[in-house]
């Protein structure tokens, strides 16, 4: 039995069968005669790609709708490069939400206990029985006295800042038009 399709677009928008809907031509066939008639793979590789597939001369062609960016999706892509870490020191470390936070309360610890009589090199300045350390993303900790936890603390701040800023700036661009495409690592300065 043949099976059709009707374009819209030439886009799949119904499909019909010649065992279910009566042989085209004949009395009774509710086939209407505009619908194009396919093969049994044609129709499968239609239906399985519901959107993503046209007829164009009776061939199927890959078709990829464009999606629409908005300020929504480029702050998900500025959140996971901001969770994705920085580099300091030669170490990469991982800045989720609530490592940023663990960050700067320890950095902020540094500066107070800086002003307190801290001396740099100290790796004790915390007060504590051990040297004071911060785990890097590869799992090793990486010892550290308070210049170095305040300056991990700007680095911190200063990664969040630059990616913030890029995505308001790709945000602006958005809205003036420009079709961005936001995996681009170049856009983001990398």
């Amino acid at each position: 039995m043949a099976i059709f399709v009707i374009l819209a677009d030439e886009f799949p928008a119904g499909f019909y069968d010649e065992e279910l809907h009566g042989k085209r031509g004949s009395d009774g066939s509710t086939i209407p005669a505009a619908a194009v008639q396919i093969t049994e793979d044609q129709h499968a590789e239609l239906i399985s790609n519901p959107g993503r597939r046209k007829l164009i001369n009776g061939q199927i062609q890959p078709f990829e709708p464009v999606v629409m960016l908005t300020s929504v999706d480029i702050d998900a892509e500025r959140d996971r490069r901001i969770a994705a870490g920085f580099t300091f020191g030669g170490n990469l470390y991982q800045a989720r939400e609530q490592d940023l936070r663990n960050i700067n309360g320890a950095a902020t610890g540094a500066a107070l206990a800086l002003m307190q009589g801290a001396e740099p090199g100290d790796l004790r300045w915390q007060g504590g029985d051990s040297d004071f350390g911060w785990i890097a993303a590869d799992n090793t900790i990486v010892p550290m006295d308070v210049v170095d936890m305040i300056g991990f603390g700007r680095a911190a701040m200063s990664h969040v800042g630059r990616l913030t800023m890029v995505g308001r700036s790709l945000k602006d661009r958005l809205a003036d038009g420009e079709t961005l495409d936001i995996s681009d690592d170049a856009l983001w300065g990398v």
